[in-house]
């Protein structure tokens, strides 16, 4: 126990000695990295609202997003939203391998973690994020496991300003088998709570790296905390495509 103390304790002082480095995260530890500009998903969205008398109305969009060009250091995606024969929105983004948006952002590696899932303790880097944008701040703290699959097994999201926002996601199981598409994935399955001060949303995701993005399903209950349920959102893979 001793012996162990003392490597953590070194490895913070080395971690602090470096701490305005920025993180340098392999490719092939995103979804998207594994898979050739050209690869798209499809994502069936179905919003169930309901009224402050529970009456409930249905919206359903198609998400597709697709993989426009890799980088060193970071990837391009395009986004298209559906709604029946209309295209709503259309958005081109560049994302970091970390999966963070290329503003703004001040990287730190900080410290070192573990991450328990399924009674196994995982050693992690944490790594530290901040973001500042259009009145906000954003504090992203991540527990990051480079030896194991999905590698980034927990996220902390802290939104200040004039949006407050707070958001924790855990990989709660690492191989887990879920059906789409009449196939059976190989998924991670994680949890996500989010909280603003008018809401509350739990989320339970399956992800798999066999997936252009990686998203197979979701589903999401969203919750004012005046009023009770506001919404469920799931969120289904109908088609994707591999680019050789």
């Amino acid at each position: 126990m001793a012996a162990r103390t003392m490597l953590m304790v070194i490895g913070l002082l080395l971690l602090s000695a470096r701490e305005t480095d920025a993180v340098e995260i392999p490719a092939e530890h995103h979804p998207w990295s594994r898979f050739q500009p050209g690869s798209w998903q499809s994502v069936r969205v179905t919003t169930e609202s309901f009224g402050a008398d529970q009456a409930k109305s249905v919206d359903i969009k198609i998400i597709t997003t697709r993989l426009i060009k890799t980088e060193t250091d970071g990837f391009v995606l395009a986004r298209e939203e559906k709604v029946g024969d209309r295209i709503s929105k259309q958005e081109t983004h560049k994302y970091a391998w970390d999966g963070s948006t290329t503003n703004t952002t001040t990287r730190t590696r900080y410290s070192l973690g573990e991450v328990l899932i399924e009674g196994k303790t995982f050693a992690c880097q944490t790594h530290l994020l901040t973001t500042r944008t259009d009145g906000t701040t954003t504090v992203t703290k991540s527990w990051y496991c480079p030896d194991h699959a999905p590698y980034f097994l927990k996220r902390l999201t802290r939104v200040t300003g004039q949006r407050r926002q707070t958001t924790l996601t855990t990989v709660i199981n690492r191989l887990v088998k879920q059906r789409a598409l009449n196939r059976e994935f190989d998924c991670w399955k994680s949890e996500i709570r989010e909280a603003t001060p008018g809401t509350t949303t739990e989320t339970t995701s399956y992800h798999s790296l066999q997936v252009p993005g990686g998203l197979v399903t979701s589903m999401a209950q969203i919750n004012d905390r005046q009023q009770g349920r506001k919404a469920t959102v799931k969120m289904q893979l109908i088609a994707y495509e591999i680019s050789r």
